[in-house]
């Protein structure tokens, strides 16, 4: 089965500007180390509303001790969005309930989530600009510049 969400990444990266920014290496980095969900969706228990994937991914997974997982999913169009994963292999979205039909992304820490929002105002790790998901967020080692939060951003994110 294709995933078209890991298909839309793939040309994504073809068309990415190598030259400029170094956005491409979001795109990069999905690819070699993203995961694809296919078929493995649970209705939530509730339908949220907070006003975009990002922040209903985080408070559900927050509220239900899930794990928050970004990148990009299928509802008729891949696009960018957030949903929640349960023992490694069911979605959870809180936004399209059963609607999505198929999801590839990355997992990322709730405490590295809250740190970026913290400190950009704005729901959303991959719509950052790579430099400060680099700086905030803890991604795999080949990707990532060593994540050390401020005393200040470790008492502001408890």
């Amino acid at each position: 089965m294709t995933n078209y969400s890991k298909e839309y990444v793939r040309t994504l990266l073809d068309l990415a500007d190598r030259s400029g920014g170094k956005q491409y290496r979001l795109f990069e980095m999905l690819l070699k180390q993203g995961k694809a969900y296919e078929n493995f969706t649970e209705q939530p228990v509730e339908s949220t509303d907070w006003g975009n994937p990002f922040d209903n991914a985080f408070h559900y997974a927050l509220d239900h001790n899930l794990k928050y997982c970004e990148g990009y999913a299928c509802n008729g169009m891949p696009r960018e969005h957030a949903w929640c994963v349960r023992r490694g292999k069911i979605v959870i979205d809180p936004t399209w309930g059963l609607a999505g039909s198929d999801y590839f992304g990355y997992v990322v820490d709730l405490d590295s989530v809250r740190r970026l929002r913290m400190a950009t105002g704005v729901p959303g790790v991959f719509t950052q600009p790579w430099e400060t998901i680099q700086q905030y967020v803890s991604l795999e080692k080949r990707w990532a510049k060593p994540v050390r939060p401020s005393p200040m951003q470790v008492r502001r994110a408890s």
